[in-house]
């Protein structure tokens, strides 16, 4: 059977998100890429999650939370962290969460205190949990899921969200710019299109 190689499929993942292709696409690309290394049963359901209903939670989160709380004028990096969560049954549960740093971009976050924080900073997403309890019933290849899948997904629908809809004056309101990486704390980020 064949194995997943790391460094490769990651190197994969980069070349389909930098096609810069529709989230649809781009998902269904994704997952055609790790069923032609694995076929497994779970792919289709992965396939076929709902992204257009989520993707739009999102961005309204995403949209509201810089309405409510404006980004500072010092804040030139925004940076989307993906972290577990456990509900009151200690089901695995994935957010991510919104930050600023004054720095110019993420690769120049070290440890530093954000210069955003906003109070609703967090958002539960659904298709990465149910996402998460797919390629759980199969733990051959679990770890590896757990770790890429997150990552592409949150990149995928963020990325799409800026290019194609996201009200950028709500951002921009101090620069004409920012940068953005969504990813792990100490761990692999995607820099996604800079807001401009």
């Amino acid at each position: 059977m064949a194995e997943f190689e790391n460094v490769q499929v990651w190197n994969d993942f980069e070349a389909i998100f930098n096609q810069q292709l529709p989230i649809a696409q781009s998902w269904s690309k994704l997952i055609d890429l790790l069923e032609n290394i694995k076929a497994k049963s779970y792919w289709t359901q992965v396939r076929n999650i709902d992204i257009k209903t989520e993707r739009k939670e999102i961005k309204d989160w995403f949209e509201l939370t810089f309405s409510t709380d404006e980004i500072t004028a010092e804040t030139k990096c925004l940076w989307v962290g993906i972290q577990e969560y456990a509900d009151k049954d200690d089901a695995k549960l994935y957010g991510i969460y919104l930050s600023g740093y004054d720095v110019a971009g993420p690769d120049e976050i070290d440890g530093d205190e954000p210069s955003y924080s906003p109070e609703d900073s967090m958002i539960i997403l659904d298709n990465l949990s149910a996402i998460e309890k797919l390629i759980n019933s199969d733990s051959d290849d679990y770890d590896f899921l757990d770790w890429l899948l997150p990552v592409a997904y949150c990149s995928l629908v963020l990325d799409d969200i800026i290019r194609q809809d996201l009200y950028k004056l709500l951002v921009l309101r101090h620069n004409d710019k920012m940068a953005l990486a969504v990813g792990y704390d100490g761990g692999d980020y995607v820099t996604l299109s800079t807001i401009e």
